[in-house]
C-alpha cells in the first residue's frame, strides 16, 4: 500500500485546491468573454440596421444573430447569381455566367458590365461581412463551451484531491 507523508499530502491538497480554483475561475472568465463577444457582434449588427429580405429563410427580421446573418447572406448570394445569369453575359462556352469571377477582367468594360462588376464587389463584401458575423457567433459559442469544460475539469480537480487522496502515515 502506498503511504504519503502528512506534509506532502497537505501540499498536494493545497495544490489541488489551487489548481481547481484556477480552472473554475478560468472557466467562468472564459464563459463571460464568450457572452461579451456575442453581445459585441450582435450590437454591431443591430447598429447597421440590416433586415433580412422578404424571400430569405427568415423573412423581414433584423439581422442580430448567426441565423439571420446566414439567411441574409444566402439571399444576397442567390440574388447575385440570378442577376448574373439574367445579364446576358456568357462564358467562353456560351453558358450564362453565374459567378462574379466569370466577368471579363479588362479596363474597357461596357457600362452594363462595369455596373455588374461594382454590384458584385458590393454583394461579395456584404456576404463576407455577414459570414464573418456568423463565424464570430460560432466562435463565441465555442469559447463558452470551452469555459464550461474548464469548470468541469476544475471541479473534478477539487474532487480528485479531496476525495481520492491516499491516507497519510
Amino acid at each position: 500500500m502506498l503511504t504519503i507523508p502528512a506534509g506532502l499530502r497537505t501540499v498536494a491538497v493545497i495544490v489541488g485546491f489551487l489548481a481547481g480554483l484556477f480552472l473554475v475561475g478560468a472557466g467562468v472568465y472564459t464563459i463571460y468573454q464568450g457572452f461579451a463577444v456575442e453581445d459585441d457582434v450582435g450590437d454591431a449588427l443591430t447598429d447597421e440596421k440590416i433586415f433580412t429580405a422578404e424571400d430569405a429563410a427568415i423573412p423581414e427580421e433584423p439581422v442580430t444573430d448567426a441565423d439571420t446573418a446566414r439567411a441574409q447572406a444566402d439571399v444576397i448570394r442567390e440574388h447575385l447569381r440570378t442577376m448574373l445569369s439574367e445579364s446576358g453575359i456568357t462564358d467562353d462556352s456560351g453558358q450564362p455566367i453565374t459567378a462574379c469571377a466569370q466577368l471579363p477582367r479588362t479596363d474597357d468594360l461596357p457600362e452594363d458590365q462595369r455596373y455588374l462588376d461594382g454590384t458584385c464587389t458590393k454583394a461579395i463584401s456584404r456576404i463576407t461581412a455577414l459570414g464573418l458575423a456568423e463565424a464570430a457567433f460560432g466562435v463565441s459559442d465555442l469559447v463558452k463551451g470551452f469555459g464550461a469544460l474548464l469548470i468541469v475539469v476544475g471541479l473534478g480537480t477539487f474532487a480528485g484531491f479531496f476525495v481520492f487522496q491516499p491516507r497519510s502515515t
